[in-house]
């Protein structure tokens, strides 16, 4: 005998309360948790990684050399990309971007690879403009707790397509897919250069505020999940 579908229900993972602040003083944040991104108010790009083939972080590094080869041409702002997490691939990377190019070489990009404490990684995500999802699963169903997190902080997503992510990032209504570094660049140039027209480093957020402001409030609560579905469906089973 098959199991009946009737009888299955998903649970899933919402933001917990700390992710849901409204606070998005984005100077102030920053200038007391990274005071050298608050000196010149950069719209803040944030991602957070476990520097492993899991997640190919050179799909955002190729995205982000190429940003810093067109900006000016194109006319687009100086940024601050803040890389959160530990991984075997990080000295790698950190030497192509500090050695190999050196900070002489990034013009538009200002590099921050913080270990943040726990109180402050949701305030750093409740102070940026967009954030970035390298997540590739290889099954296929899981979706990432970091993407729960950005969303709950009132942040859009831009995230890597795969089978089920469309469960949580949802194009045009509260963040973008890219399925490569050329679509990546073409995200972060299209909502980049409407912060650089508009003067508002809030302006991805604001696109997507209805839905961010849905997935964030207390009727999307974890409490809620557990309430409807776990006890609920539980009343249902034992009828």
């Amino acid at each position: 005998a098959g199991i009946d579908s009737s009888k299955i229900t998903v649970l899933y993972d919402k933001p917990s309360p700390q992710f849901r602040s409204t606070n998005h003083q984005t100077n102030r944040i920053i200038s007391q948790i990274l005071p050298n991104f608050a000196e010149e108010n950069l719209p803040i790009i944030i991602s957070s990684t476990s520097w492993t083939k899991d997640e190919d972080f050179s799909l955002f590094f190729d995205a982000l050399e190429e940003y810093e080869n067109i900006a000016q041409a194109q006319n687009l702002p100086k940024i601050g990309v803040i890389i959160t997490g530990k991984g075997p691939e990080k000295d790698y990377y950190m030497k192509k971007i500090f050695d190999d190019r050196g900070e002489a070489g990034w013009n538009y990009i200002r590099w921050n690879f913080p270990w943040l404490k726990a109180d402050d990684y949701p305030k750093i995500l409740n102070a940026a403009s967009i954030g970035v999802c390298l997540h590739a699963s290889s099954s296929g169903l899981d979706l990432p707790m970091k993407v729960v997190d950005m969303l709950g902080s009132g942040l859009p997503v831009l995230a890597l397509n795969y089978q089920s992510i469309e469960e949580l990032v949802i194009p045009n209504i509260n963040g973008e897919l890219f399925n490569n570094t050329e679509e990546l660049l073409y995200l972060l140039v299209k909502y980049l250069s409407n912060i650089q027209k508009t003067g508002n480093n809030h302006y991805p957020r604001e696109q997507f505020a209805n839905a961010l402001a849905a997935f964030r409030s207390v009727d999307n609560s974890w409490e809620c999940e557990w309430r409807n579905k776990v006890i609920g469906e539980a009343k249902l089973f034992a009828s």
